[in-house]
């Protein structure tokens, strides 16, 4: 009886109730510990779901407006061509106009004739040389005469060149833009 006196009194002394009440506290603690580890995790998942959607949402606008910066670069860009090859026609028209009216003029010396597609040259240098072609291919004048690097029989032949061929396949065909090549008149890199 003794001892059931001296449990139930420390029991009510606020004693505790021995190691099965230690052992509920501890197991309470650990349930605490781990409700609170678990909010923490779910509270950090929730932050993170919440900066990855923003980041996404911002490529999509980052995205969206490098998009729209890149078609109007390319309108721009394919006005500017438009133009550009409006003129360099304009040019070209306006030159053979040029030595059209000189030859029904009669015979005129190289310089005379050289001196009309030169004036016709744009200041900006969209057209760095008019060259004339004869049937055969064979150079017969150029405005960079100056440059021009002249083979044993004269001016190069660009009778193989693909613009010339297309030329001379189709008469009237009107401008023509070949590939890049080497020009053989002035040993630079041009787009004829």
């Amino acid at each position: 009886l003794c001892a059931r006196r001296t449990r139930s009194v420390r029991a009510l002394a606020g004693g505790g109730c021995g190691r099965r009440c230690g052992r509920r506290r501890m197991i309470g603690r650990q349930r605490l510990r781990h409700a609170l580890v678990a909010g923490a995790v779910v509270v950090g998942m929730g932050w993170v779901a919440v900066v990855a959607t923003a980041l996404w949402r911002e490529h999509d606008e980052v995205v969206e407006a490098a998009g729209a910066r890149t078609h109007n670069l390319t309108r721009v860009l394919e006005e500017h061509t438009r133009q550009t090859l409006f003129r360099a026609e304009a040019s070209l028209r306006m030159a053979a106009a040029a030595l059209v009216e000189r030859g029904s003029a009669g015979p005129a010396t190289g310089s005379g004739i050289r001196q009309q597609p030169l004036a016709l040259m744009t200041a900006d240098g969209l057209i760095a040389n008019f060259v004339l072609i004869d049937r055969d291919g064979t150079i017969v004048l150029t405005t960079a005469t100056a440059t021009a690097t002249a083979t044993a029989n004269g001016l190069p032949s660009v009778a193989d060149r693909d613009y010339f061929i297309a030329h001379r396949e189709r008469s009237g065909l009107g401008m023509v833009i070949g590939a890049t090549i080497k020009s053989r008149v002035t040993g630079e890199w041009i787009i004829p």
